[in-house]
C-alpha cells in the first residue's frame, strides 16, 4: 500500500510538472507574436492598468470590444481607420482582455458598467458615443441607464440574445469557474482553448461568414491578447463560463431612447435577436449588414463603419 501511495505521488507531481512546463511553453509561444500595437496609453481603474488608444479629431466615439480573454481593441482597427476621420475615436481594452491587466477576480457586469462610466467621466471626460460589440452590449446598457449623462447614443454589433442575459450561476457552472481559477489545471485548460489552432477554429466556424477571409495575422491576434500579461485571461473566462457576467437588461432597455442596433444577417439568429430587442426597447433604430457572422468589424469592416457613419 505505502509503495502503491509513493507511486501515486511521483506520478501526480510528473504530471502536475509537466503541466507546468506546457503552460509555460503556450503562454510563452502565445504572448510573443507582437502583433498588437503598443503605442497606445493607460488608465489606472482599480489598481490596474488599462490599455487604450486615440486618435482623430471630433465628436468622441468610444469603441468596445467583445467581453472576450482572446478580444481586444485589434477588432476595431480597421473601422477606426474610417471613423477617426470625423470622430475622435477611443479604443479601448477592457480589463481581463489584451494590452490591460487582468486581475484575479470574479468579473461582472457591473464591474465592467463602472469602468465605462469611470472611463468616459475620467478620460473622454465629455459625453461620448458608445459602439459595443457581442457580450459588452450587457454592461454597456446598463452604464447607459446608470449613468445617462455619458452617452449621447449607444450603438450595439451583435449583442448576444436577451435570454442569455438571465442566466443565472448554478452549482455546474461554479464548479467550472473555480477549475479555471486552478494556477496550473485551469491554465491548462485556458492555454488549450485559446491555443492559436483553437482559435482558428472559431474564427472559420463563428466568427467569420467567409472561412477564405480568415488569415493569419487575424487569429495570431487573438492568440496574443489572450496570452499577454501571463495566463490571467483565464480569470475572465472563469466568470464567463461560470455566468457571472450575465445580467437582466430588460428593465434598463425600457426607458432607452437613444439605442441603435447593427445586425449580421449571415449569424444564425440575427432576426429573432433584432425582434427581442425591438420589443424591449422603448425606442430604437435597427438595421442589418450581409456578408458576415460575428465581427463585421474584421470581415467587413468598410460596410459596418458606412452603417456607423449614417446613425452618427
Amino acid at each position: 500500500m505505502k509503495n502503491k501511495m509513493t507511486t501515486l505521488a511521483v506520478f501526480a507531481l510528473f504530471t502536475t510538472g509537466s503541466i507546468f512546463g506546457l503552460n509555460r511553453m503556450m503562454n510563452g509561444n502565445g504572448s510573443s507574436k507582437n502583433i498588437l500595437d503598443q503605442q497606445g496609453r493607460f488608465f489606472s481603474f482599480r489598481d490596474n492598468d488599462i490599455y487604450y488608444s486615440v486618435k482623430g479629431k471630433g465628436e468622441p466615439l468610444l469603441l468596445v470590444h467583445d467581453i472576450l480573454p482572446q478580444a481586444s481593441g485589434y477588432e476595431w482597427e480597421k473601422v477606426r481607420r474610417k471613423l477617426e476621420k470625423t470622430n475622435k475615436v477611443y479604443i479601448v481594452d477592457l480589463p481581463g482582455c489584451g494590452r490591460s491587466e487582468k486581475p484575479w477576480i470574479t468579473y461582472t457586469s457591473f464591474y465592467f458598467t463602472e469602468f465605462l462610466h469611470e472611463f468616459i467621466a475620467k478620460v473622454i471626460k465629455e459625453p461620448a458615443i458608445v459602439i459595443a460589440s457581442g457580450a459588452s452590449a450587457f454592461p454597456t446598457i446598463l452604464a447607459d441607464k446608470m449613468y445617462p449623462e455619458d452617452m449621447k447614443k449607444l450603438i450595439l454589433v451583435n449583442p448576444e440574445r436577451l435570454s442569455v442575459s438571465e442566466q443565472t450561476p448554478d452549482t455546474v457552472h461554479k464548479v467550472i469557474k473555480n477549475i479555471l481559477h486552478c494556477p496550473i489545471y485551469g491554465s491548462f485548460v485556458y492555454n488549450i482553448e485559446m491555443s492559436e489552432g483553437n482559435l482558428g477554429n472559431l474564427f472559420r466556424e463563428v466568427y467569420f461568414y467567409r472561412k477564405s477571409k480568415v488569415d493569419g495575422r487575424m487569429v495570431g491576434a487573438y492568440c496574443e491578447a489572450a496570452h499577454r500579461r501571463g495566463e490571467g485571461g483565464r480569470h475572465l473566462l472563469a466568470s464567463l463560463r461560470g455566468r457571472y457576467l450575465n445580467s437582466n437588461v430588460r428593465y434598463a432597455l425600457g426607458s432607452l431612447t437613444n439605442l441603435c442596433l447593427i445586425m449580421s444577417r449571415d449569424r444564425k439568429g440575427s432576426y429573432i435577436i433584432s425582434k427581442e430587442y425591438e420589443k424591449a426597447a422603448q425606442k430604437i433604430e435597427t438595421t442589418q449588414i450581409s456578408g458576415s457572422k460575428m465581427l463585421p468589424q474584421l470581415e467587413t469592416p468598410e460596410k459596418l463603419a458606412e452603417v456607423i457613419s449614417i446613425f452618427l
